[in-house]
């Protein structure tokens, strides 16, 4: 995702991620903006998984812009 991003749209994507509840029962929620808006959502047992499953919807969403983009250039 960092990668196309930065080619597609000269910039990362951001971050942020929450969680809630005990330690032993943690979850976290992420979510991920490209060009200042949030394109993906994730949530998980990890930090980790949280920001990959908001990075895949973020994903998505890019090579659903960039379809769009090369039908109407």
């Amino acid at each position: 995702l960092q990668e196309v991003a930065a080619q597609r749209l000269e910039q990362v994507p951001r971050y942020s991620v929450r969680h809630e509840g005990p330690d032993h029962a943690r979850e976290f929620y992420a979510e991920v903006k490209l060009d200042g808006v949030v394109r993906g959502h994730g949530e998980g047992r990890s930090k980790k998984q949280a920001e990959q499953e908001a990075a895949r919807e973020a994903w998505a969403w890019l090579e659903t812009e960039a379809a769009t983009d090369a039908g109407t250039a």
